[in-house]
């Protein structure tokens, strides 16, 4: 399953191809290795290799993103941008 994930009016916006993803709790940026841990709401973790451009890494940064985020219907949900300590 891939998920891309892009900022957007200083949200992180999540783009997946027609599927419906759960309610994400947390998701981290691994700025290193370039991978996205998720917290789904049942409060297991996810490791996905992302193909993300630069500009989007440096855009967030050392920053991780929490909230609603799920393509659904057509329709995007964003993310909140708050900062977040590195793993």
């Amino acid at each position: 399953m891939e998920i891309k994930l892009f900022v957007k009016d200083g949200h992180v916006a999540f783009q997946c191809e027609g599927v419906f993803v759960r309610a994400i709790q947390k998701v981290i940026l691994e700025k290193e290795t370039g991978l996205f841990w998720i917290r789904m709401d049942d409060d297991s973790e996810q490791e996905l290799d992302c193909p993300i451009c630069p500009e989007t890494i440096e855009a967030i940064g050392d920053y991780g993103f929490c909230g609603m985020g799920f393509y659904h219907h057509g329709q995007m949900m964003g993310a909140s941008v708050f900062p977040l300590e590195k793993r």
